[in-house]
């Protein structure tokens, strides 16, 4: 999780979700009439278990390496 250090593991899967997702799964506000939370993040954190919000934040954070590399291997051809 070095990328991410600054932000808690369901700020990142917040923020990298697409938008048209993020408005079903975390904007949706009869779900946060239903768990009786204030924002998407506090959905995050109530429906993922720590251990599915860490799997989901290393396949982002892996994700993001695999991009980096692929700018760096465009810039050696």
């Amino acid at each position: 999780m070095e990328l991410f250090k600054c932000l808690t593991p369901a700020q990142i899967v917040y923020e990298a979700t697409v938008a048209e997702d993020k408005k079903f799964l975390w904007q949706n506000h009869e779900v946060w009439e239903k768990l009786n939370v204030a924002s998407g993040v506090d959905v995050i954190l109530k429906v993922l278990t720590p251990a599915e919000k860490t799997k989901i934040v290393e396949t982002i954070e892996a994700i993001s390496l695999l991009d980096d590399n692929l700018d760096e291997l465009i810039k050696n051809v």
